[in-house]
């Protein structure tokens, strides 16, 4: 594997303000990469000699008023991949490819007390949609052909965006002997439902009967809905 980048980065601070931000560039080559999914020979499932290509912008805002201070980060990049023999080898898109990505975090310290809430917004990962192909069938009794799935341009679709709010709680004591902090989180509070991918299923009919007819259905993977979490951590 062949990695190669540059970046190059700012920073400014005055008064409570903090402004930071970097543009970067990345290239990797010879990259490996298995997908039984995509790959009908399953004997030879790998594709070799890769390559990837990243470019982005990140940007940091932080600004303190006393106790309060308020981070807002956005980050805008492409990332995009190419393989012999995948997509017609052209480029598409990496799973991971995210244009546009926004954090605002609200955070507040006071005494033995921290507060933050955390909006975190990201624009939808992308994800291929199949094509039902007609292929031989050697174990089919009636028809020599049957259905499968095709993939021949990848991830050229979109998830819906993704919205999740955090909120988190922390209270410091100390005593003696002791010292610790207990607190309180809650992921995804307006227990938002964000898709992490879709995937396919087809299903054919069985192999005595005449292959005329499919069923093809999307499945849904959500991340986890509300998730609380209570901690306690005690030193001595």
């Amino acid at each position: 594997q062949e990695l190669w980048n540059w970046s190059l980065g700012f920073t400014w601070q005055k008064k409570g303000w903090l402004v930071d931000g970097e543009f970067y560039r990345k290239d990797n080559r010879n990259l490996t990469s298995v997908n039984l999914d995509l790959d009908r020979g399953i004997e030879n499932p790998w594709t070799f000699e890769g390559k990837s290509a990243a470019t982005g912008f990140d940007l940091l805002v932080r600004k303190r008023w006393g106790s309060y201070s308020l981070w807002a980060a956005h980050s805008a990049g492409k990332v995009t991949q190419t393989f012999p023999g995948l997509n017609q080898s052209l480029p598409y898109p990496a799973r991971h490819d995210t244009p546009s990505r926004w954090n605002l975090v609200h955070m507040f310290s006071k005494k033995r007390w921290n507060v933050s809430l955390n909006l975190h917004t990201r624009q939808g990962s992308p994800y291929s949609i199949p094509e039902v192909v007609q292929v031989p069938c050697d174990y089919c009794e009636i028809d020599s052909m049957t259905f499968a799935l095709s993939y021949p341009h990848l991830n050229t679709a979109r998830l819906p965006n993704t919205v999740r709010l955090d909120f988190s709680a922390a209270y410091k004591f100390e005593t003696k002997r002791t010292k610790g902090k207990i607190g309180f989180s809650v992921l995804n509070l307006t227990n938002r439902k964000n898709l992490l991918d879709i995937d396919y299923l087809l299903t054919n009919r069985p192999p005595d009967e005449p292959q005329d007819s499919y069923d093809l259905q999307p499945i849904e993977r959500r991340a986890a809905g509300a998730t609380p979490n209570l901690f306690l951590q005690m030193e001595w």
